[in-house]
C-alpha cells in the first residue's frame, strides 16, 4: 500500500499535467485556424468571380440573341437597316445583308488557329474594331446606374462589343454569326478571361 508521503508527491503532478495551453501550443492553434481562414477566403473569392463571369456570359447571350432575331426578321430580299438604341440613347445600325462565300459580309470569321476560347467559324475579335465594316459592330451599353450618379455604383453602365457575319447561303436564305463580349480596353491583344466572346449562329429565310 502506498504510503502518505507518495500520495502527496503524486499530487502537484496531476495538477501539472491538467495545467492549460502552453504558448508553443496556442500559436499552432492560432496557425492552423489561419490557414484553414485563408482557404475559405480562397473559396469565397472563386465564387465571386465565377459568379461574376456568369453574369457577363449570360448579358452578352441575350444581347447576341438580340441582334440575331433582329436580322432574321427581316426578309433575305430586303435590305433596309435596322436601328435600335442602347440605354444611353444612342442609336445604333445593323446591316443585315449579306454577301457570298466563306467570308460573308461584316466581321471578320476566324478561319483557322483561333485564339483561346474561340473556334473556326466564330467571329474574329482580333480584328480591330475600326476595321469592321459600317453596320456590323456595335458598343452597346446596357441598363443601369452611370458612373458618378449619387446613390449609385460606379460602373452600374457596363459596354459590351457585338459583331456580326451575313453570309448568303442561296438567294432566299443566309447564315448569321453573331459574337458579343465585355469591351475590353483598346490595344488588347490577348483575350482576358472574362471576356471571351460568347457566340451564336442562325439560318434564316423569307
Amino acid at each position: 500500500m502506498p504510503s502518505r508521503k507518495t500520495r502527496e508527491t503524486a499530487k502537484p503532478s496531476r495538477r501539472t499535467r491538467q495545467a492549460g495551453l502552453s504558448m508553443i501550443e496556442l500559436l499552432m492553434a492560432m496557425f492552423v485556424l489561419a490557414v484553414g481562414m485563408m482557404g475559405s477566403m480562397i473559396l469565397v473569392r472563386t465564387a465571386i468571380v465565377n459568379n461574376n463571369r456568369n453574369k457577363l456570359d449570360t448579358t452578352s447571350t441575350a444581347l447576341a440573341q438580340m441582334v440575331l432575331e433582329q436580322i432574321n426578321s427581316r426578309a433575305v430580299t430586303t435590305g433596309t437597316n435596322i436601328v435600335i438604341s442602347d440605354c444611353t440613347g444612342a442609336l445604333r445600325v445593323i446591316n443585315p445583308n449579306g454577301a457570298a462565300g466563306p467570308k460573308g459580309a461584316g466581321a471578320d470569321i476566324i478561319q483557322g488557329g483561333p485564339p483561346p476560347g474561340q473556334t473556326v467559324g466564330d467571329i474574329d475579335f482580333t480584328q480591330d474594331f475600326t476595321a469592321v465594316p459600317v453596320g456590323y459592330a456595335m458598343q452597346y451599353v446596357t441598363c443601369g446606374a452611370a458612373a458618378g450618379t449619387p446613390g449609385a455604383a460606379a460602373g452600374g453602365q457596363v459596354t459590351y462589343e457585338i459583331r456580326w457575319n451575313v453570309t448568303t447561303m442561296t438567294g432566299f436564305t443566309r447564315l448569321v454569326t453573331v459574337s458579343a463580349r465585355k469591351q475590353i480596353a483598346p490595344g488588347t491583344s490577348a483575350l482576358p478571361f472574362f471576356s471571351i466572346p460568347f457566340t451564336l449562329r442562325g439560318i434564316g429565310g423569307q
